[in-house]
């Protein structure tokens, strides 16, 4: 199971978030890391699969997890020429979290047909 590299791109992603001043995501992602932890202790499968529906719930939407963009002009705090690689870096750790998220679900669904 991969939900130590979940738990490690939640926290870059939230590393990235606290530093630029993108309050509005940190205590979501806080939250369910929170959760993740929780998980892991009762060995549940349905709770590990409850948080990754929750996860992957982020993606869905207007305004959702992967329409973040960190700019100054959003009162974010970050200069202007660390625009682009800090959003390039965002949008691979999102991608990153999300295929993650999607391989780990299939291999519990797998192993709970086993």
């Amino acid at each position: 199971m991969t939900i130590l590299r979940i738990q490690m791109l939640l926290d870059e992603i939230n590393d990235v978030l606290r530093k630029h001043n993108v309050r509005n995501w940190t205590d979501v992602l806080l939250d369910i890391a929170n959760q993740i932890e929780q998980a892991k202790n009762l060995n549940d499968p349905s709770h590990i699969l409850a948080f990754i529906e929750e996860i992957k719930g982020l993606y869905s939407g207007m305004g959702s997890f992967n329409d973040i963009f960190i700019t100054d002009q959003a009162g974010h705090d970050i200069s202007p020429e660390d625009i682009d690689i800090v959003n390039s870096r965002l949008q691979t750790l999102q991608t990153e979290l999300y295929l993650e998220v999607k391989n780990t679900e299939a291999q519990l669904k797998s192993d709970n047909k086993s």
